[in-house]
């Protein structure tokens, strides 16, 4: 499809989305959005090279996670709305895709002040980001930093 074309799809995914929520909210739905329908909007606004609204999903996302982190009562639904690795792998490979490797690396150390910890993939997007944005000595020293990392097992 064309650029107009995924722009559209992702902005009529991001509507039905809207339109879940509230007939959720209404009780006309028994089921409410999760963070796989967000993660679907997410990548949906990634694919069509749309950061910034991408940004702003994630961002949303973060705050239902936030805000029912404060609920004791619904664990539940805290684990339905807090990023997982696919929110943040995602949006790192947004990025990337885009030579931007400064928000790529924010995003990933975000991840790993606050979790989940990060992917596989999501450290070679960081590589990636820096060398689309023609950065090699930081990418070197990125792979040099993952390599003395033992947070993850490279097997």
């Amino acid at each position: 499809r064309g650029r107009q074309q995924q722009r559209d799809a992702a902005e009529h995914s991001y509507r039905v989305l809207r339109e879940w929520q509230e007939l959720y909210s209404q009780e006309m739905v028994a089921v409410n959005a999760d963070r796989i329908s967000y993660n679907t909007v997410l990548a949906a606004f990634c694919r069509s090279g749309q950061t910034n609204r991408a940004e702003q999903v994630f961002a949303e996302l973060q705050r239902l996670g936030q805000a029912t982190d404060n609920n004791d009562d619904d664990d539940q639904n805290n684990a339905a709305y807090r990023p997982d690795v696919v929110s943040y792998a995602t949006l790192i490979r947004a990025y990337a895709i885009q030579g931007q490797a400064t928000p790529a690396e924010a995003l990933f150390q975000q991840m790993k002040r606050q979790g989940p910890p990060p992917s596989v993939e999501c450290y070679n997007n960081v590589l990636y980001a820096y060398s689309k944005s023609s950065r090699p000595d930081r990418a070197v020293e990125f792979l040099q930093w993952w390599l003395d990392d033992d947070a993850i097992d490279l097997d």
